[in-house]
């Protein structure tokens, strides 16, 4: 029996409750939440044998509950405007498959979730409150690496 055909890896977790955070966020003032809103677990190019990659279970059908509150941040990665929060369960599972060989672009792991591309005019991200309340993560979905990601994304 051979090892499965090695590919380029990224694995995200869908939010559940994408209704509650896209509410909150446009009561902050944001004017488009993107669609889709997830957590990547890993981006890499790297080849990867997913089968030794594993499943992550947490819980019943694989999901997840990020509890509220903790530390909660918005900020801006490049031109994403994110809700960071802390979870150990995420960064390790990601330094676990970066052990196997995998490589990323980015020196660290945040687990966080891209709220919009579009900065309203004049928003100072520092005086919005962020999401506080759970977040509810789906089973683990893993899709080969699409380097035309960004034009797929839609918000509304």
């Amino acid at each position: 029996m051979a090892d499965a055909s090695p590919r380029t890896l990224y694995i995200r977790r869908d939010v559940l409750n994408a209704a509650d955070i896209g509410a909150w966020a446009k009561g902050q003032g944001f004017e488009t939440v993107q669609e889709g809103l997830h957590v990547t677990v890993i981006h890499t190019r790297t080849l990867i044998d997913w089968i030794k990659v594993g499943e992550d279970y947490w819980g019943e059908n694989g999901k997840m509950t990020i509890a509220e509150g903790g530390p909660r941040l918005m900020e801006r990665f490049g031109d994403a405007i994110v809700l960071q929060f802390a979870s150990s369960r995420l960064t390790w599972r990601h330094e676990d498959i970066k052990r196997m060989g995998a490589e990323t672009d980015y020196p660290e792991y945040q687990p966080h979730v891209t709220i919009t591309w579009k900065l309203p005019e004049g928003m100072d991200l520092s005086k919005v409150e962020p999401y506080r309340g759970e977040i509810e993560l789906g089973p683990e979905v893993f899709e080969e690496v699409n380097d035309d990601w960004k034009a797929v994304v839609t918000e509304k």
